[in-house]
């Protein structure tokens, strides 16, 4: 999958999990002028600084296109505290999460 297609789901899936609909259009915008790594520092940092959970699915997204962008492991590692097991998500946002990921 291209980096911008993933970058895209990762958005999607950041919504999902309630991300502010600000930094969603910043992230978006990014992508738009292939800002891919200044999309990428606002999900993963706006993630943490508003402490959304997310599941091991969105972190291995995460690790993949950080890794595609030759990025050091430490730039989104410490979004591990921020993972729980998919059942203790809410419904709604698993069903949406399946259908993207």
């Amino acid at each position: 999958m291209r980096r911008s297609k993933k970058l895209s789901t990762l958005i999607q899936a950041a919504e999902i999990l309630g991300l502010p609909a600000s930094d969603v259009t910043i992230a978006r915008e990014y992508i738009t002028y292939n800002e891919h790594g200044l999309c990428l520092d606002t999900i993963i940092t706006q993630l943490h600084e508003n402490d959304i959970a997310i599941d091991s699915r969105v972190y291995i997204l995460i690790d993949e296109i950080g890794a595609s962008m030759d990025l050091a492991p430490e730039s989104w590692q410490f979004l591990n505290e921020l993972i729980v097991p998919q059942e203790s998500l809410q419904e709604i946002v698993r069903i949406g999460l399946n259908k993207i990921l």
